[in-house]
């Protein structure tokens, strides 16, 4: 009985899953159970009851790996971008020879229109799997996008050795030939990739465009690469609320400090992230001790490149809570993206101590 809910999930029978599951909680409300039952909620797509379950199981185990990877999907489903980064980061600082979290952290990143990032989480991917064509097709995507076309090359030439039947590899190969202007390379490899997967429609379309014929019918083809939506820059956003009708004020602001937090959070996640600082600005005035807001408003910071004022904030946070692991790991990223590789270096270096000690405490 303790997998029936993996066989009612499979045979998609969700509601009858989560039922399940959701008696054996109300006996013994284990991380485990509540991960599971997560899971099944995010099948059903239902990534709201999802992430509540995930939350459920890391107040019982904080350290719990798969919770915070399984988290991290559902923020990214829901367009919680920097919620999504901060857990998989987090995933990432306990398991960190896994390149599928740095692979799915990446893409969270071209989410939140960060191709740099990404690229670097890619090529971290790549060097602890280095035969992983997954890893380096994705790492080809990153450097198409970036213009290092040579590197992109380079990634699919070596995917295609290593996995010749792979119809995806044939067609990104084709598809930066295409962009290069290489229309027969791009020709031969769109018609190779067709013979390894007939029903590969990138390919098709591709060769359509080539031979000036119509795009095929049938589903959108799948891009290589995530497109992120354009990054809004923080001047953009100056100026759109600079031009915005000015509210009378409130004879009485009542709003709290986790208020104008989770108000912070939810901009950000919006890809508002110079309207979310001014409302961790407030949070921070009504309670200058919350470390959840001045995390949040560096790394805030950091995702606008305001890499001075990041690791101020970040500083902060830490020094309210000196074991705050996202702050720790937020400040290394901070650091290195300033230049700082020393201090970037001691940073992981604590994070990676105190991720030993609570592993030790389990």
């Amino acid at each position: 009985m303790k997998y029936v809910w993996l066989l009612l999930a499979a045979s998609c029978c969700f509601a009858q899953s989560i039922q399940s599951l959701s008696a054996q909680i109300q006996r013994t409300p284990t991380a485990a159970l509540y991960i599971d039952r997560g899971a099944a909620y995010a099948q059903a797509g239902d990534y709201k009851q999802a992430v509540a379950d995930y939350d459920r199981a890391l107040q019982r185990d904080s350290v719990n790996t798969r919770a915070l990877r399984l988290r991290a999907t559902a923020q990214a489903k829901m367009g919680r971008t920097a919620d999504a980064i901060t857990d998989y980061s987090s995933a990432i600082s306990l398991s960190p020879a896994s390149a599928a979290l740095y692979l799915e952290r990446a893409t969270a990143y071209l989410a939140a229109g960060d191709p740099q990032h990404a690229l670097a989480d890619r090529d971290e991917a790549v060097r602890l799997a280095p035969l992983s064509v997954d890893a380096l097709l994705a790492r080809g995507a990153s450097y198409q996008q970036l213009g290092k076309v040579q590197d992109a090359e380079a990634d699919r030439n070596k995917a295609i050795e290593l996995a010749p039947n792979r119809a995806d590899a044939w067609t990104a190969r084709a598809s930066g030939y295409y962009a290069q202007g290489q229309v027969q390379k791009a020709q031969e490899d769109a018609s190779t990739a067709l013979k390894a997967d007939s029903t590969n429609t990138e390919a098709r379309a591709l060769l359509a465009k080539i031979n000036g014929e119509p795009e095929p019918a049938g589903p959108a083809a799948v891009p290589l690469s995530p497109k992120a939506p354009p990054a809004t820059s923080p001047k953009t956003l100056e100026s759109a609320k600079a031009v915005a009708p000015v509210k009378p004020a409130a004879s009485a602001d009542r709003t709290t400090a986790s208020e104008s937090y989770q108000r912070g959070r939810d901009l950000v996640n919006a890809g508002k992230a110079a309207e979310g600082i001014l409302a961790y600005d407030k949070a921070i005035q009504l309670q200058p001790g919350m470390a959840l807001a001045w995390n949040a408003r560096g790394f805030a910071y950091y995702m606008t490149k305001d890499y001075p004022k990041a690791i101020r904030d970040l500083s902060e946070a830490i020094r309210l809570d000196p074991n705050y692991l996202n702050a720790i790991h937020n400040r290394s990223l901070a650091r290195r993206a300033s230049g700082d590789t020393a201090g970037s270096d001691s940073d992981h270096a604590r994070e990676l101590q105190i991720t030993q000690q609570l592993k030790s405490k389990q």
